[in-house]
C-alpha cells in the first residue's frame, strides 16, 4: 500500500513536471510583448502602442507610422499597408499578424523613415535622424556618441546575416540583382502585383519583341574556337566630341564543362546589362541601356548543352540593345563585369541536378489558414470562396502527386489551422528539406481582369528563380493561363517575403490565378483544374530536379 502511494506520488510528479515543461516549450513561440518607448526629437512621445520582439525580429504596430507623421492605408486583406511619409513618397509595407494585431517589421520602418530602432531589455526605443544628428553635434554633446547605437542595448531590429542558401563551388559571382536581404515581410504581395505592368524597357522580361532580326547561323561553330580575349581599352584616340553609346561586338561561349559555361560579351565601352528570365520562351533576357550593335552577325550559334545560341533584338526598347541567350537546359545564372568593358554571365546546372526523386523532401505550405483568415474571398454561385480552403485543396493534391513519385512531401498544415509565417519556412528547415512550395491565389479588388499565374523566389536565389521559373511555366500552360513569370520578391518588399526569405533551401510562393477574377476563379473552384494545377507543379518539381525546362523537348544528353 505504502508502495503503490509512492508510485501514485510519482506518477503525478512526472505529469507536473511534463505539464511545466510543455507551458515552457509553448511560451517559446509567442513572442515577448515589450514597452514601447518613442523619442522624437529627444523629447519622449505619450503612445499606447506597443512592439513584439521574438529574441530575433522585432515588430511595430501599425500606430507608429502615424506618430511618425505618416498616412497609413491597409489593404482590403489586412496583409500590407500603403504608407504616405511626411514628405509625400509612398510605399507599400508588408505585414505580420501577432497576437490578432497587424505589425510591420521595425527594419521596413528603419529604411522607410531613416529612424533607428533598438531593444534595450524590456523597452524598444526609436530615434529620428533629426534627434541622431542633434546628438552628435560639439553644442549638445562634448562627447560625442554613434547615432546608431543607444546605450548597451540588448539586441537591435537589425540580424546578423543569414547563411548563403546556396552551396555552389564556383567562385562567386555576383548578380545583377541590387537586392539587400533585410527583416520580416509579409507573406505574399496582392493588389499592387496585378497593377498593369510597368513599360518594361529594361528591368522586366515580360514583353519580348519578336520582330527582332534573327541572322544568320553558323554552321559548325565551335565555342572553344570563338573565344576571343577581351580587348583592352583603345589608347591614343583623337580628341573629340565624347561617346555617349558602348559599342557590343561579340559574344563568345566558353565551355567550362558539360554542366557549366561562360557567356562573355566583348564591347568597347563600359555597359551595365541587366540579365532575366524569359517569360515567354526558354531564354535568359540581356536589356543593355545606352548600347549598340557593331557586329558582322546579330546571332551565334554554340555547341554547348545548356547553351544553343544568342541573338541580338536592335529595337526591344528605345536606346537598349537586347540579347537573347537561348537554352537548351534549365540553368542558374550569375553575373560580373569583365574588365576592361565586357561582361560575363556564368549559366550551370541547378543544384539538385542529379538527384534521384525520391530521395528527395518537399514541403508543401497552403497559404493562410485558421478562423481569422477571411480576408481574401469572392462570391461565386452565391456561395462564398475562401483562398484557405483553395490553398489546402491543392497542396492536398500535390502532396499526392508527389508522393507518387517517392518524394517525401509534408504539408505546414493539414485543416484550417493558424500557422504562422516564421512557423511554415521553419517546419522545412527543422525537416532539412530539399525544395519548400508556398501556394496562394491572388486578389486584385480594383482590378478584375488582372488573370495569370506568378511564381515569386526570394532575393536573387538562383535555385529559387530557376524553381519559380519552371513552375509559372508549367502551371499557367496546364491551367491555360497568362504566364506572369518568375519574379523576386523584392520586386514588391523591401525585405522581400517572411515565407521565402526565412528558408533555407530554394523557396517559391505560388500564385496559381486571381480570386478576383471571374475567370479564374471559376477555374479556381473547378476539381478538374486543381487536378491540373497538382500534375503540373509535381510535373515543374521533377523537371527541376532533371534540369528540363517544360515544353521543351530534353535534349539527348542528360549532363549529371
Amino acid at each position: 500500500m505504502s508502495l503503490l502511494g509512492r508510485s501514485t506520488d510519482t506518477l503525478w510528479r512526472l505529469l507536473v513536471i511534463a505539464g511545466l515543461v510543455v507551458c515552457a516549450w509553448g511560451s517559446v513561440a509567442v513572442p515577448e510583448l515589450l514597452k514601447l518607448r518613442i523619442v522624437l526629437d529627444g523629447k519622449p512621445a505619450p503612445v499606447t502602442s506597443h512592439a513584439r520582439y521574438d529574441g530575433k525580429e522585432l515588430f511595430l504596430s501599425l500606430d507608429i507610422l502615424e506618430i511618425l507623421g505618416c498616412k497609413v492605408t491597409l489593404s482590403r486583406r489586412e496583409e500590407s499597408a500603403l504608407v504616405r511619409t511626411p514628405d509625400g513618397a509612398e510605399r507599400e509595407l508588408a505585414l505580420t499578424r501577432l497576437a490578432g494585431a497587424a505589425m510591420v517589421p521595425a527594419n521596413d520602418v528603419e529604411a522607410l523613415l531613416d529612424v533607428k530602432c533598438a531593444v534595450n531589455k524590456d523597452v524598444c526605443e526609436i530615434t529620428t535622424a533629426a534627434f541622431r544628428k542633434a546628438t552628435v553635434t560639439p553644442e549638445t554633446s562634448v562627447r560625442p556618441q554613434k547615432a546608431d547605437a543607444p546605450d548597451t542595448p540588448v539586441a537591435s531590429s537589425r540580424m546578423s546575416p543569414r547563411k548563403p542558401t546556396d552551396q555552389n563551388t564556383e567562385p562567386p559571382l555576383r548578380d545583377g540583382s541590387n537586392a539587400k536581404p533585410g527583416s520580416t515581410a509579409a507573406e505574399k504581395p496582392k493588389e499592387e502585383a496585378a497593377k498593369p505592368a510597368r513599360a518594361e524597357t529594361v528591368q522586366q522580361p515580360d514583353k519580348v519583341d519578336n520582330g527582332g532580326a534573327e541572322g544568320a547561323a553558323q554552321p559548325g561553330a565551335d565555342p572553344r574556337d570563338r573565344t576571343v580575349p577581351l580587348l583592352a581599352s583603345r589608347a591614343g584616340t583623337a580628341v573629340g566630341p565624347r561617346q555617349t553609346r558602348a559599342r557590343v561586338r561579340d559574344v563568345v561561349c566558353e565551355a567550362l564543362d558539360p554542366a557549366q559555361a561562360r557567356l562573355r560579351i566583348l564591347a568597347d565601352g563600359a555597359i551595365s546589362p541587366r540579365v532575366s528570365m524569359a517569360h515567354d520562351r526558354p531564354a535568359l533576357i540581356v536589356d543593355i541601356p545606352g548600347a549598340e550593335l557593331e557586329s558582322p552577325t546579330a546571332s551565334w550559334v554554340f555547341a554547348h548543352p545548356l547553351v544553343s545560341g544568342v541573338e541580338a533584338l536592335k529595337d526591344a526598347a528605345p536606346n537598349v540593345l537586347r540579347l537573347l541567350i537561348n537554352l537548351s537546359r534549365l540553368v542558374t545564372f550569375r553575373t560580373r563585369p569583365a574588365p576592361p568593358d565586357g561582361y560575363e554571365i556564368a549559366v550551370r546546372l541547378p543544384g539538385l541536378t542529379g538527384r534521384r526523386i525520391n530521395e528527395l523532401t518537399v514541403v508543401i505550405d497552403p497559404g493562410h489558414g485558421g478562423p481569422s483568415a477571411t480576408g481574401c474571398s469572392a462570391v461565386h454561385e452565391g456561395q462564398r470562396v475562401y483562398e484557405k480552403n483553395l490553398t489546402l485543396s491543392m497542396a492536398r493534391k500535390v502532396r499526392e502527386r508527389l508522393t507518387r513519385l517517392g518524394i517525401h512531401a509534408v504539408l505546414t498544415r493539414t485543416d484550417d489551422s493558424a500557422v504562422s509565417l516564421a512557423a511554415r519556412p521553419q517546419q522545412a528547415n527543422d525537416l532539412g528539406a530539399d525544395l519548400f512550395l508556398s501556394i496562394h491565389v491572388d486578389y486584385a479588388p480594383s482590378n478584375s481582369n488582372a488573370s495569370g499565374t506568378t511564381a515569386y523566389y526570394h532575393g536573387s536565389n538562383e535555385n529559387g528563380r530557376a524553381l519559380a521559373y519552371v513552375l509559372a511555366r508549367s502551371v499557367s500552360a496546364a491551367g491555360g493561363l497568362p504566364n506572369r513569370g518568375a519574379r523576386s520578391d523584392l520586386e514588391r518588399f523591401v525585405t522581400g517575403m517572411a515565407v521565402l526569405r526565412r528558408a533555407e533551401m530554394p523557396a517559391v510562393l505560388l500564385e496559381v490565378a486571381f480570386l478576383s477574377n471571374p475567370n479564374d476563379r471559376a477555374k479556381l473552384i473547378s476539381g478538374e483544374f486543381q487536378d491540373k494545377v497538382a500534375d503540373a507543379i509535381a510535373e515543374g518539381i521533377k523537371a527541376y530536379v532533371l534540369a528540363r525546362i517544360p515544353g521543351l523537348e530534353p535534349v539527348a544528353e542528360q549532363v549529371q
